[in-house]
């Protein structure tokens, strides 16, 4: 794990690359360690601005998702279906990210551990950033 003072707009930028390079940086906040998801001018919890990225194992729990049928801008040219899940972080407690998955043709199951890697994909960006994906071996029972 390294933290890295920064602004705002610098860990946003720095989350972007991260995926990029195949990295999960999550925002913490250097003074009281709390994780700031999604990042913010400040900590919510003690109001610091000491900010820094935290690189986290990209692995957690399904806590939500979603088969979208028709996609809409500015994604209409992905291809449907495809799936989004909410992956609670297994190292940043609370802290929630969006993610595509892989693999469209399983359910994936509430509560359920997985693994993600970072896609290659180009904009347009799910969700305003690069995609995470779920690993490829994730079965429903």
């Amino acid at each position: 794990m390294t933290e890295i003072t920064q602004t705002m707009n610098e860990l946003i930028d720095g989350y972007v690359k991260g995926l990029s390079t195949g990295k999960l940086m999550i925002p913490r906040c250097n003074e009281c360690h709390e994780w700031n998801w999604y990042p913010r001018e400040m900590c919510l919890r003690c109001g610091s601005s000491d900010r820094g990225l935290v690189e986290v194992r990209p692995e957690g729990t399904v806590f939500s998702w979603t088969r979208v049928q028709r996609a809409l801008p500015p994604v209409q040219e992905l291809e449907t279906p495809y799936v989004i899940l909410l992956v609670e972080l297994s190292e940043a407690n609370g802290v929630r990210v969006p993610c595509r998955a892989a693999n469209t043709n399983v359910d994936p199951i509430i509560g359920q551990s997985i693994g993600l890697r970072m896609s290659s994909s180009k904009p347009p960006y799910l969700i305003g950033v690069d995609v995470l994906a779920v690993d490829d071996d994730i079965r429903s029972d």
